[in-house]
């Protein structure tokens, strides 16, 4: 097994609220981890460490994905199974449409919420269908083998998804999980939920292993993104003498901030005239600018308390912008999860937030072409 990709899968399970200490992603690297998949969603609830997770984890460097635990426990009464399914996967789109997923976005499927096989198998079909006609990506479907015999079946149909298969065998681990019809290979094996929570960074006692079918460098492969190979520490050399002549990093960095201050500025006065909009999606648009100005502030505080340091202009623009990347990431996410919204109002601040993202977009443009 040394030769395949460890990773976990964690929730708000792995994740204390009466404490202020979160999953540590680096020590997870630390600890052999190349990937998390984290839930997003269960029903039509997010997962309510999801936001920090996706963020924490993204600034660990590790390859990640995320799951919807499909629920039929909560099924309201005056829902077919089918349509309830269906609510999910709008709903785990909504979620994660916005997010750079390294894998497939994944289907928990092991609950019937006491509903027949002849009903939730249907219902299954039609929450990953639904998901493949909004995102035009077929799921992964994570299940046992005791359960898919029950509630899946060997129709040729399911081949189409990849498998996250869950089974713990007694040691030794066996060299790959027992497949079962239609499935013929597996990508992800969650192979104990028991691992040590602790050492991979968790505050729960336990947590769950995982294997990927392949090595490191076939899980970057699969995942479309370049892998970073470690080097061996050595004796630090000094910087260069930036060229043609060195400058302060504070000001760059407050340079950066009065231009996206510039286009908060302007695009409130764009907006204020409008007339073909409700005054609630005016004031949606204007609450989401007034979210990004008090971002600016922040940075513009923080920036101002760091030393004076050397630096080169490019880099310490484009750090610049990636934080106000950060911010939007963590903001489109906070947005999809509001419910006191009407949904024309979470279009409008949607829609402020893409503007800011074209605008970073060219600016960093602008500064890599400098």
């Amino acid at each position: 097994m040394a030769d395949r990709a460890l990773g976990i899968d964690i929730s708000h399970h792995q994740d204390f609220d009466h404490t202020s200490q979160v999953v540590d992603f680096l020590k997870a690297k630390s600890a052999g981890a190349s990937f998390v998949i984290m839930k997003a969603s269960e029903g039509l609830v997010t997962d309510r460490a999801f936001v920090r997770h996706w963020q924490n984890s993204g600034n660990a460097g590790i390859l990640r994905g995320t799951y919807h635990f499909l629920n039929f426990k909560h099924k309201p009464s005056n829902k077919s199974a089918n349509q309830w399914a269906s609510d999910q996967a709008v709903y785990y789109w909504n979620i994660v449409k916005n997010l750079r997923l390294d894998f497939p976005p994944v289907c928990d499927f092991e609950q019937t919420g006491n509903l027949q096989p002849s009903t939730i198998r249907p219902a299954l079909k039609n929450f990953l269908e639904s998901f493949f006609s909004l995102s035009g990506k077929r799921c992964m479907i994570y299940t046992r083998k005791s359960f898919w015999s029950v509630y899946g079946s060997s129709d040729q149909y399911w081949a189409q998804y990849p498998l996250w298969v869950a089974l713990y065998p007694k040691q030794p681990l066996p060299a790959n999980p027992g497949l079962f019809s239609p499935f013929t290979k597996w990508t992800f094996w969650q192979y104990t939920s028991k691992g040590d929570g602790l050492k991979y960074g968790c505050e729960s006692g336990d947590v769950d292993l995982d294997f990927f079918n392949g090595t490191v460098a076939d899980l970057y492969a699969y995942a479309n993104v370049p892998i970073t190979t470690p080097t061996t520490p050595t004796t630090p050399t000094p910087l260069p003498t930036p060229s043609p002549s060195p400058v302060q990093e504070k000001p760059n960095r407050l340079d950066e901030l009065n231009r996206e201050q510039g286009y908060v500025d302007n695009r409130k006065m764009e907006v204020v005239p409008l007339t073909n909009t409700s005054d609630s999606v005016k004031a949606a648009r204007l609450n989401e600018l007034d979210r990004i100005q008090l971002f600016i502030s922040v940075r513009k505080a923080e920036v101002n308390a760091l030393p004076n340091s050397i630096n080169l202009e490019k880099t310490t623009r484009l750090a610049e912008l990636g934080k106000l990347q950060n911010y939007i990431d963590n903001r489109v996410i906070e947005v999809g999860l509001l419910i006191e919204l009407s949904e024309s109002e979470k279009t409008a601040r949607i829609n402020e937030l893409d503007r800011v993202q074209l605008y970073k977009t060219v600016r960093q443009a602008e500064v890599n072409a400098s």
